[in-house]
């Protein structure tokens, strides 16, 4: 059972990883979920708002939201850069 106090909400606009707006992407993540991310933390995410896109490289039946593919990993990448945290 989770806490109701443990859980924190962010919303990681597709619009934004469509536009290849890398800067509009990092601005909109919330800063808790960016400390948590740089300090390794345990952030578990749900998003049911795939549009029938796959993971690229992956089976046709698999949909993953492009704010996961495209956006989080965006975000991963930029910490691991900019904040020299683990990738």
């Amino acid at each position: 059972h989770l806490a109701t106090s443990d859980v924190r909400f962010c919303r990681v606009q597709s619009s934004r990883c469509e536009a290849n707006d890398f800067y509009g992407v990092l601005a909109d993540i919330d800063h808790d979920l960016l400390f948590n991310l740089a300090t390794g933390a345990e952030c578990v995410v749900y998003d049911y708002g795939s549009r029938g896109t796959a993971w690229p490289g992956e089976d046709d039946d698999v949909k993953i939201p492009r704010a996961i593919w495209w956006g989080l990993e965006w975000i991963r990448y930029a910490l691991a850069r900019v904040w020299k945290v683990e990738a």
